[in-house]
């Protein structure tokens, strides 16, 4: 027992001693260690530093811009100009009806356009426009004929799109007429299987 203890005590100094020799070059600043760690240190000040000197130079530059990406666009840059957007929202028979982000002074047909244009069945005599805020003596609907404007051309019977506007297109006459003739077909075909069932009951 005493020849096993001496043996596990030599084993842990000889350990300790190989382990003390490993760092003390590395804690005394000396050895292979001491070169790669100072051009990892230089390395990392140096990003450091440079990282800082960019973010001084960009930190004016941002801002003097902080207006909202959602509400501004075009160029930011010195001597652009920024334009300004709105939120207005479209319903109805248009190919991809919602809300949409559009520049200020967008007339009914851009914003039409924006949606992927009127559907088949819409009906552009009678395009109705929501006013959100609508001014003393101005109606707060519009009713706009967009078949008037594509025949004259007169972009005066256009209005300007404001912040909040709703444009509904509705479905025109001969969409009402196809739906009461899908309805009066679908009738019919019912009618008539009732019919032929109850002659081959009867028949049978």
């Amino acid at each position: 027992m005493a020849s096993g203890r001496c043996a596990r005590r030599r084993k842990r100094d000889r350990t300790t001693d190989s382990v003390g020799r490993l760092f003390v070059p590395i804690a005394a600043g000396e050895g292979p260690m001491r070169e790669s760690t100072k051009a990892i240190l230089w390395g990392v000040g140096s990003l450091l530093l440079a990282g800082w000197a960019w973010a001084q130079q960009t930190a004016p530059q941002a801002q003097g811009y902080q207006q909202p990406a959602r509400y501004y666009l075009g160029s930011l840059g010195p001597g652009g100009s920024d334009q300004l957007l709105m939120h207005v929202n479209v319903w109805g028979y248009v190919q991809k009806p919602g809300q949409y982000l559009v520049p200020a002074n967008t007339n009914l047909v851009s914003l039409i356009s924006f949606a992927g244009g009127p559907l088949e069945d819409a009906s552009l005599r009678r395009v109705q426009v929501i006013r959100a805020t609508a001014d003393d003596g101005q109606p707060a609907v519009l009713n706009v004929d967009i078949e008037a404007y594509l025949k004259r051309g007169d972009p005066a019977l256009l209005p300007i799109l404001r912040p909040g506007d709703t444009v509904i297109v509705r479905a025109g006459r001969m969409y009402g007429v196809r739906k009461v003739l899908d309805y009066v077909w679908r009738v019919a075909v019912l009618v008539q299987a009732y019919a032929l069932f109850t002659y081959y009951i009867k028949h049978s």
